[in-house]
């Protein structure tokens, strides 16, 4: 049985992904780090359960954190398979190819889809869907988007625009088709009535907007837009300008495009200039750029034509391929390397050496109220990354009075108690300790391990 290409440029993209895990295992993003502090439940706050499902099931099956990155690139992968199917509309097997294999390996979708981020099983229903509705195969397009919608909740957003496309490819609606595009919204009716029951104040969520938004409020959001437009060329590589000229020539020369595709990149483009007017505060980062990575990347082969009397059209496209390569090797070893994600990692596998599950560790700024935000976010990232299941972290200031009796309750119940201490030039901690000898039962206290400023020490009971 021959082996369809396409198989081989997952199983490839896959191998890169192993590769950059294996040189760097930090895991970056608080939103990633967060899931997988969560990793032994699935609902969790307003979070959509799709990604959070992947992380429970993973732990449970693997018990390990490393595993569940591979599943998450495993996933990212099988993404590659619907849009490669979707490219096929238009472009012919080696366009579709290449194409295919430009979104595998670009620097901002490895990024992405390496880490216990919605992308990657996001995309793998989202390009499932269009896939299938291009088809008329409208129960597993009804599945995909549901699962979508139970991903992220951007899906919702383009729904009018699924709609409209629905009607002008079926200009004679009947009862088959309403019903299908009701059946869109299951799962999102199902998630709300469920948070609705839980939480009273859930629509927030969905309504972060506000109408009324002064006009410095509305440029700054417009400036979102810029700011994500830049993300696109920074994290995608400036290479993607190749895309943005084969997109200019493509509307010069007004060719025809099958409705699947175009409904596609309207939507994405649609998201990517709405979406910092719906956030709360307008707050956008790189992973809104996505988009407009992947609109871009489809138009490379057009862009590439334009210069092929300049550069012979085999020789640019490797150069491209090399060339997003080595940009996701840099961008992860320079997102991995950052103070706040590599310092974790190491701390965390310090607690996965110890061979005790009965343990707690209370993390906190020694001195330094301003550093109460950091306390939190070095909670999520160490403990997200420990292996244990019945390994607890917790954030509580130093100099909250009302946390130390607290903490000698916990001292109590625990065979290991370690406190991992930041900020900490004045050995303010031991003074505070020897002040407080009689709340921490006098045990006696050692240091265990240092990391670039952060002190771990261990109540020895």
């Amino acid at each position: 049985m021959k082996v369809k290409p396409i198989f081989y440029i997952v199983f490839l993209c896959l191998v890169i992904r192993i590769i950059i895990l294996s040189l760097y295992p930090e895991i970056y993003g608080l939103d990633s780090v967060a899931r997988l502090s969560y990793k032994e439940s699935i609902l969790v706050a307003h979070w959509l359960p799709v990604a959070q499902s992947i992380v429970y099931f993973s732990y449970k099956i693997f018990q390990d954190v490393f595993t569940i990155r591979i599943v998450f690139s495993i996933i990212g992968c099988l993404s590659l398979i619907p849009f490669y199917f979707l490219l096929k509309e238009k472009f012919n097997e080696n366009e579709s190819l290449f194409i295919t294999l430009l979104l595998g390996i670009n620097p901002l979708y490895i990024f992405l889809t390496m880490v216990p981020y919605q992308e990657g099983p996001f995309f793998l229903a989202v390009f499932s869907f269009f896939y299938f509705w291009s088809k008329e195969k409208y129960i597993p397009s009804s599945i995909c988007f549901i699962i979508a919608s139970l991903t992220r909740y951007e899906i919702l957003i383009i729904f009018p625009i699924i709609v409209i496309a629905q009607f002008l490819k079926k200009r004679n609606q009947n009862i088959k088709n309403l019903c299908w595009l009701l059946s869109l919204l299951l799962g999102f009716f199902i998630w709300n009535l469920w948070n609705l029951n839980q939480n009273s104040d859930f629509f927030s969520v969905y309504t972060s907007y506000n109408g009324h938004q002064d006009t410095y409020n509305l440029g700054s959001r417009a400036i979102a837009v810029g700011q994500i437009i830049f993300w696109s060329f920074l994290y995608g590589t400036p290479l993607l300008l190749l895309g943005f000229v084969g997109f200019i020539s493509t509307l010069k020369m007004k060719l025809k495009w099958p409705l699947v595709l175009k409904v596609l990149f309207f939507s994405f483009l649609y998201l990517t200039i709405l979406l910092p007017f719906l956030i709360e505060n307008g707050f956008v980062n790189q992973r809104f750029s996505i988009y407009l990575v992947i609109i871009l990347i489809c138009f490379i082969p057009k862009g590439l034509g334009a210069f092929k009397n300049w550069v012979p059209v085999t020789l640019s496209k490797t150069i491209i391929i090399i060339a997003f390569i080595i940009s996701s090797f840099y961008y992860i070893n320079r997102e991995t390397s950052e103070y706040d994600t590599n310092v974790p990692y190491r701390i965390a596998q310090y607690f996965n050496s110890i061979d005790n599950n009965n343990i707690k560790c209370i993390i906190f700024s020694a001195i330094n109220p301003e550093f109460k935000e950091f306390e939190s976010a070095m909670q999520l990232k160490v403990a997200g990354q420990v292996n244990k299941p019945k390994f607890i972290f917790e954030s509580a200031h130093l100099l909250k009075d009302s946390t130390i009796f607290e903490i000698k309750d916990q001292i109590d119940k625990t065979t290991d108690f370690y406190f991992l201490i930041f900020d900490d030039e004045q050995n303010t901690f031991l003074k505070f300790k020897n002040d407080n000898d009689n709340l921490f039962g006098r045990y006696p206290i050692e240091l265990v391990s240092k990391w670039d400023g952060i002190n771990l020490f261990r109540l020895n009971k």
